[in-house]
């Protein structure tokens, strides 16, 4: 690991304001991690740590930033471009799991069965709001969620009158 990667991290990082511990923790690594690195301890970061450091960091090219510093080569970019949606699925396995772990059973529960019963309709909700993104229109989810707040009054409306 180059000397000049360190330096170059706690350059970014000290320009976008985030502490050493901050970081060490958005990457998921022990909170002295960066100050290590920054300090010249740690001579040979992981290419998926290193990585991770620059998505964090919200640097641009992030490949060419690793190849500029001697932690890729060309054969390791391309790899890394193969690797990166295993990566990704990676990543957001953990978030799942992290917010799943906090939620109520009811909660788990209704996801759980939403997901097993309803897959096609949360793939076709997904794709309304990947498509509500590049779009100038309003987003079609918030309407569905206004009809299905109507119906659900209307339920309830229809068993208090049921149980009068």
């Amino acid at each position: 690991m180059s000397v000049e990667f360190a330096a170059f991290v706690k350059q970014v990082r000290l320009a976008k304001g985030v502490s050493g511990r901050e970081l060490s923790r958005r990457i998921g690594m022990n909170g002295t991690y960066i100050g290590q690195l920054e300090k010249g301890y740690i001579k040979n970061i992981p290419v998926s740590v290193a990585k991770r450091i620059l998505e964090e960091l919200d640097v641009k090219n992030e490949e060419d930033v690793l190849m500029k510093f001697g932690i890729i080569d060309k054969s390791d970019r391309l790899m890394l471009l193969f690797d990166q949606e295993e990566v990704e699925r990676k990543r957001l396995l953990d978030l799942i799991k992290n917010d799943l772990e906090n939620m109520p059973f009811e909660q788990v529960n209704a996801i759980y069965t939403l997901f097993n019963q309803y897959r096609n309709l949360l793939m076709d909700l997904y794709r309304l709001h990947e498509i509500s993104k590049y779009t100038q229109r309003n987003n079609p989810i918030n309407s569905l969620k206004d009809y299905l707040e109507f119906l659900l009054q209307k339920h309830e409306e229809n068993n208090m009158h049921k149980t009068e």
